[in-house]
């Protein structure tokens, strides 16, 4: 209820501003984070990276497999708040988004500068990201090939058949 959840809230609060100081804006309304100060949050590091024009396509890839650790705030279980769920997933499938697209770009890049090894590390990351997406099965087999991986090529063209057949119904 509303009432026990702003008494939970006042509990919590002054451990809140314990902890985290005058990171913590607290008004009668809402409760935010003061970006003003000096922090650092990988989810906006890795936008940074993936909107940057600037470094190299390995540099920026380098920097994005280190930062990227999977699902927006993963392992959060917040009970019986449908708002925020639907936030998250809304927040989660962009992300998705923006990632795939990212390493998309990337991997094209990868093939036509001949960085095979970088190419497959990011369409794997983008196959466990979206398995169904045929064309990044095709870079994939391509970066296969051009790194005279002819077996893994077909082993790959395989793997996105039986993914198609088994989990979509289609060929």
């Amino acid at each position: 209820t509303t009432t026990n959840a702003q008494k939970n809230l006042r509990a919590t609060l002054p451990d809140l501003r314990h902890v985290l100081g005058e990171y913590l804006i607290v008004s009668h309304q809402e409760i935010t984070f003061n970006q003003q100060l000096e922090h650092w949050v990988d989810f906006y590091q890795l936008k940074q990276v993936m909107n940057s024009s600037a470094g190299s396509t390995e540099e920026k890839f380098a920097q994005f497999a280190q930062l990227y650790q999977g699902d927006l705030l993963r392992g959060l279980n917040v009970a019986n708040t449908p708002e925020f769920e639907s936030w998250l997933a809304q927040q989660t499938q962009l992300l998705h988004s923006k990632i795939a697209e990212t390493l998309q770009q990337w991997g094209r890049l990868f093939l036509e500068q001949n960085a095979v090894k970088e190419g497959l590390a990011a369409t794997q990351i983008l196959l466990k990201l979206q398995p169904w997406d045929e064309a990044a099965h095709r870079l994939r087999m391509r970066l296969f090939w051009r790194g005279k991986q002819r077996s893994a090529a077909l082993l790959q063209y395989n793997q996105c058949a039986d993914y198609l057949e088994e989990e979509l119904g289609i060929e």
